[in-house]
């Protein structure tokens, strides 16, 4: 099968429709020189002539005339391929699988996606959640996996998002009987509501205390209902506990000091990297994700809750 250069194939039609190889160059904007190396490599590679030289200019000959109309007729579908591809891009379509911890899809992705749906009506979503303590290895059947931390032997492409800065919250009843922690080591005493360990940081250093918890779960909404029912102390991300259903009902024990935040990334199959959908979505939520748009927030700032430097 005889291989050209579309480069030259285009070169030959704005030669064929100016007439003169200097017109070609001027449409172009290419020496004169390049126009005549790309028609002598396009008739090489196609063991054919197509134009008849002369020093008055150049005529087709019957073949080139024949192959000048198979070329615009190949340039017209690219054409109208391009349009399609610009229209995927501007109104993706299909549907668009993504997986993500419960929390994130009650109080992030409900109400933002109404939005989306409503802008890019062609577009489906499909939601499954997951518990973050059992996060889905990534499949090929779900186009995005939103995770705390990406996996170290991901083969997906990740984008960041910013991170969760948190804080532990217990009832004034529980701390009025139990006692109020003064440094992060005398957590040891108290029923402590989480999971894995809590490093706790404050402008000068970082402890890590030797907990047992009391009740272990990786769920914030079900750390809030334990705090709120006097179980203990649980870590609570900042834009949760300073809403309304839970800031005048909960007391930020050890303020000066902070759990680690809890990052947020969105990973996806390479293949898929340019896929319109899954940047559709991914564009959508960074306008909201950490900023001020964010819908997790109520009574704070984007700057009061999350880390917003990637």
């Amino acid at each position: 099968m005889l291989k050209c250069d579309a480069n030259d194939i285009v070169t030959f039609v704005a030669a064929a429709e100016s007439g003169t190889l200097s017109g070609a160059a001027k449409e172009l904007g290419v020496p004169t020189s390049t126009v005549s190396r790309s028609l002598t490599r396009l008739e090489q590679s196609l063991q054919m002539l197509l134009i008849n030289r002369s020093s008055k200019g150049f005529v087709l000959t019957d073949a080139g005339a024949e192959y000048l109309e198979a070329c615009r007729r190949g340039l017209r579908a690219l054409s109208d391929g391009n349009e399609q591809l610009d229209r995927h891009r501007l109104n993706p379509t299909g549907v668009l699988r993504i997986a993500c911890p419960g929390t994130m899809i009650r109080h992030l992705l409900t109400p933002t996606l109404g939005k989306l749906v409503n802008a890019f009506p062609n577009l489906k979503i499909d939601l499954q959640d997951y518990v973050p303590t059992h996060v889905p290895l990534p499949r090929l059947d779900v186009d995005i996996i939103f995770m705390i931390s990406p996996p170290n032997d991901s083969s997906r492409m990740v984008r960041s998002y910013p991170s969760t800065k948190r804080g532990l919250f217990a009832t004034a009843e529980y701390l009025r009987e139990y006692g109020y922690p003064q440094n992060p080591l005398e957590l040891v005493n108290h029923r402590c509501v989480g999971i894995h360990r809590w490093e706790l940081t404050n402008d000068q250093a970082t402890m890590i205390p030797p907990l047992s918890f009391h009740v272990t779960t990786g769920d914030p909404v079900v750390s809030s209902h334990l705090a709120m029912a006097g179980v203990g102390i649980a870590a609570l991300p900042l834009w949760m506990a300073k809403a309304s259903a839970l800031r005048d009902s909960l007391v930020h024990v050890l303020p000066g000091w902070a759990p680690s935040p809890i990052p947020m990334v969105a990973l996806y199959c390479s293949p898929n990297a340019m896929t319109p959908k899954i940047n559709k979505l991914l564009d959508f939520l960074s306008e909201y994700i950490g900023t001020d748009k964010d819908p997790r927030l109520e009574h704070s700032t984007a700057s009061e809750c999350f880390i917003t430097s990637r």
